[in-house]
């Protein structure tokens, strides 16, 4: 969990990036923002969760508008295991700037890891509008997919998200049942685990 979380607060400052953290890009918006949200930002960095929340809440009450600080205080309740209250963050920084597409892939994950399929789909499709080549985005689309037994589309946005996939069991067992599913052959099969295990590797070498 703790890897996809540092993930999003990576795209969220460098979207299309695949790093685990971007601490220069931290930097660059702590200097770009009101003294409390630099505060928040570099306890955010060193992992001071309170101190983080308590200069966040101070951004926000300084600067109410700014779509970006709740959706920095969603992250950083998520991390915190507040997710009802993270949700409630992303969904102002939405209602404030519904172009804010980190806030709704972010919400979208967040959903997703709570099972609840439909909402997440919902949000992870704004995403995706906002933002075509969301890679994330599309992928946790096809985990939603393949969670809501609709494996067509969960295959299509798992291809279109080009990411190094899960070798898990798990995952593996949902992808053979939705080729069974759809009626795909052995062969097929074989070939895209292969392909996506490939890709794991990769990133897990």
């Amino acid at each position: 969990m703790n890897h996809f979380l540092n993930l999003i607060l990576c795209l969220h400052l460098c979207p299309g990036a695949a790093c685990a953290s971007c601490p220069r890009l931290i930097e660059s918006q702590q200097t770009a923002q009101g003294d409390a949200f630099q505060r928040g930002l570099a306890a955010l960095k060193e992992n001071r969760l309170e101190d983080a929340l308590a200069e966040f809440t101070s951004a926000g009450r300084e600067h109410p508008e700014d779509a970006r600080i709740h959706n920095f205080r969603g992250i950083l309740l998520v991390q915190m295991g507040k997710n009802a209250e993270a949700a409630v963050e992303y969904q102002e920084a939405i209602h404030l700037d519904p172009l804010l597409e980190d806030a709704h892939r972010n919400l979208g994950f967040l959903r997703w890891t709570e099972h609840q399929l439909v909402p997440a789909r919902e949000a992870l499709l704004h995403a995706v509008e906002l933002s075509p080549d969301d890679s994330f985005a599309h992928y946790y689309l096809g985990r939603v997919g393949l969670d809501a037994q609709q494996y067509e589309q969960a295959f299509h946005e798992l291809e279109l998200s080009h990411q190094p996939l899960p070798a898990e069991p798990g995952f593996l067992i949902q992808v053979a049942t939705g080729y069974i599913a759809l009626g795909s052959d052995e062969i097929a099969l074989e070939r895209r685990t292969v392909r996506w295990r490939c890709r794991a590797v990769a990133l897990h070498p």
